[in-house]
């Protein structure tokens, strides 16, 4: 009888502690979503919400139907192509992420960039803002590219962001730069001022195509023309790339031309440099080397009209070797000035030279997660345009001054009196 109460007692101790064990296992499961911890962080700095989320694929998960237990981990920021074995960006997921705040801070923003290529966000179970419409498949899904920000309030000492992500529009998938998080001011200011450098670049580099085109009326010379083209076309592309501020400026802009008109505009900027190339070093300057890329960016132009935005633009990364060669080249050309110790060639070499180190640090930022400062690339491309207009108005005779003629390099210190560009 003892034997049987004993045996009845430890049957019953043991299925409460298996009960307690399952108990803690859902309770730790419950709590598998991912968590960066911003207590001791200075909140008048940006926090980048940049490391390990929690994430669910092929699943557009609402705050309310969300189970914890589904979640896998991903990083975020972090293109999909680069964790699927086709290499294929299209699909959708959700991503959650706890942020703990510190006591100090409540009234909060959320600094949004271009994600690929729609997507709606939660803070602690409230719909605060999206871009497109984000669906499990191309026909309910719409695409739109738009840098922007939202405030709110927190409610206690931890923040649960969730974030619908869907793509079936484009070749990339996911995200290549972080979502920040910040008070009003933080965010604001970085927001403002990104959006303002861009507007000052794009409305330069507009000022110095239109100057240079009346300019081109009246000397008729070809090298003029190039640049004025330059200028404008880039000037297009600086409001349709990166931040594309012409989707804050008009929302019902079509996502398709955004997008073409971003490629395109590099294919042009491309032709026009190696025709401006050629008509500066007319004298040393190969035909092979300047029809060659002229008529590939040309294919690339046609590509990008004809074939949807899933196809032209998983092959840029090819195309860029193209734009690489061509800013070689004008390497080339200003080096061998400089071999040939020509009067005045450092002036024109400082600004190809930045032009490749801003246009390098462009290409990689697009290329990957790599972080890049929009400011600092909207102040290194008017830098280059300002160098380039400065060295063509002294080698057009425009600008003149004892200084500048031994320090900027003139067609003829190249290639002898009576040389035309």
């Amino acid at each position: 009888m003892i034997t049987w109460w004993m045996r009845k007692r430890m049957t019953l101790i043991s299925a409460v502690i298996l009960m307690g064990c399952a108990f803690i296992v859902r309770a730790q499961t419950a709590e598998k979503i991912e968590t960066l911890d911003a207590r001791q962080w200075d909140f008048t700095n940006r926090f980048p919400l940049k490391g390990n989320w929690s994430y669910i694929e092929n699943k557009l998960v609402s705050p309310k139907a969300m189970n914890p237990r589904d979640f896998n981990t991903m990083t975020f920021p972090s293109l999909w192509n680069d964790y699927r074995a086709d290499g294929k960006g299209t699909g959708c997921a959700t991503y959650a992420l706890n942020v703990l705040l510190p006591d100090t801070v409540t009234m909060l923003a959320l600094e949004i960039p271009q994600l690929y290529s729609s997507y709606n966000v939660w803070v602690d179970g409230q719909h605060i803002i999206s871009a497109g419409v984000p669906a499990c498949d191309k026909e309910n899904s719409e695409p739109r590219w738009v840098y922007q920000t939202v405030s709110f309030k927190a409610k206690g000492d931890t923040l649960r962001i969730m974030l619908q992500l869907a793509n079936f529009h484009h070749h990339k998938g996911g995200g290549k730069n972080p979502i920040y998080l910040g008070t009003v001011n933080s965010i604001n200011s970085h927001f403002n001022w990104s959006i303002g450098s861009n507007a000052v670049e794009a409305f330069i580099l507009f000022a110095e195509g239109i100057f240079f085109l009346f300019f081109y009326k009246r000397i008729q010379k070809p090298v003029v023309l190039y640049f004025a083209l330059i200028c404008i076309t880039w000037s297009i592309r600086s409001v349709f790339s990166n931040i594309y501020p012409v989707a804050l400026m008009f929302p019902q802009f079509s996502w398709a031309w955004l997008v073409r008109i971003e490629y395109i505009t590099l294919y042009l900027t491309v032709i026009w440099a190696a025709l401006f190339f050629s008509a500066l070093f007319k004298e040393t300057s190969n035909r092979i080397f300047v029809y060659l890329p002229i008529g590939l960016n040309i294919f690339f132009v046609l590509f990008t009209l004809l074939t949807p935005a899933t196809i032209y633009t998983r092959w840029v990364s090819l195309y860029l070797i193209v734009a690489v060669l061509v800013i070689l080249y004008g390497v080339i050309l200003i080096v061998r000035a400089l071999v040939n110790d020509e009067q005045g060639s450092w002036f024109l070499m400082i600004s190809i030279w930045v032009g490749v180190l801003i246009f390098g640090y462009d290409i990689a930022a697009y290329q990957s997660s790599f972080p890049y400062n929009i400011v600092l690339l909207n102040i290194g491309y008017v830098t280059i345009f300002i160098l380039t207009t400065v060295a063509l108005l002294f080698h057009l005779g425009i600008f003149k001054s004892k200084i500048a003629e031994n320090s900027v390099l003139t067609i003829n210190d190249l290639y002898g009196k009576g040389k035309k560009l």
